[in-house]
């Protein structure tokens, strides 16, 4: 459920957010009809209405000895959310000035979870420096539904660009859309040059089969330097004498070779 993942988003657990969203649905009810309408069992749903209570979002009260819970507005998730806020903006500059103190600072800093990528994102826009990031739009997409987009305006008006895309997918970028990153200057690693190494590798592991003489990793990772630093200055020079972006370069690359062997075979002259 939508609502229910959301809920957990804002800081929820799990079923937390069940009882929370049962307790709208269900009105002023003892804790054994939240608990069937939850699907909880009614001794954890206890323990989760008094960590809901203390959380400012069920409120209870007794009648004849009997104890009814009721979930807050949910207009009050708001208002939670800015108190919260605000005590962290309280001691922000101090925390700020623990972390500038630090005698030792990390070179390399590892995110976890959704937090973790939220975490970066909002780095990148503070920072507004250039950054490499291999990931999946659509993947962000999914996992951040409702911030990811948000990011996506922030950093157009922040002027933070891409310089240089890697394709790592099957021609993930439209034809429309190479002609509008041609025309602002950045540069495209096509697909089929982006993900080459791995068939290059097949290749050499064939060869190597083929011989019955087998190489190092290190001698495999070396010629497969070599051959891919080649293929780019290659198809580079290809870009230089016709004038056209990398996608193209790779396609009138392929069929002079083409070409090339049909000619070598007598089919061409």
């Amino acid at each position: 459920m939508e609502a229910e993942a959301i809920l957990q988003d804002y800081g929820l657990t799990d079923k937390e957010a069940k009882v929370y969203l049962s307790l709208l649905q269900t009105g002023i009810s003892p804790v054994n009809r939240i608990s069937n309408k939850a699907q909880i069992q009614r001794t954890t749903t206890y323990d989760v209405l008094k960590s809901l209570k203390e959380e400012g979002l069920v409120s209870f009260v007794t009648k004849n000895k009997k104890t009814f819970f009721e979930a807050v507005h949910p207009s009050k998730l708001i208002s939670i959310l800015r108190e919260k806020q605000n005590k962290i903006n309280k001691i922000l500059p101090y925390l700020i000035k623990i972390k500038e103190t630090a005698v030792e600072k990390p070179k390399v800093m590892l995110y976890e979870g959704k937090i973790g990528l939220i975490s970066i994102l909002e780095d990148i826009l503070k920072t507004k420096k250039d950054f490499l990031c291999y990931t999946s739009k659509n993947l962000l997409l999914k996992i951040l539904e409702y911030y990811f987009p948000h990011f996506i305006k922030r950093r157009i008006k922040a002027g933070i660009k891409a310089k240089l895309i890697l394709e790592m997918a099957n021609r993930p970028i439209t034809p429309e859309a190479d002609d509008i990153l041609l025309d602002k200057n950045i540069f495209v690693m096509p697909d089929i040059l982006a993900n080459a190494g791995g068939v290059v590798v097949s290749y050499f592991e064939w060869v190597q089969n083929s011989m019955n003489f087998y190489w190092s990793e290190k001698e495999v990772l070396e010629k497969l330097k070599t051959y891919m630093t080649n293929a780019v200055k290659e198809l580079s020079k290809v870009c230089t004498d016709f004038k056209c972006d990398m996608r193209e370069s790779l396609y009138i690359d392929a069929i002079k070779k083409i070409l090339e062997a049909e000619r070598l075979r007598g089919n061409l002259r």
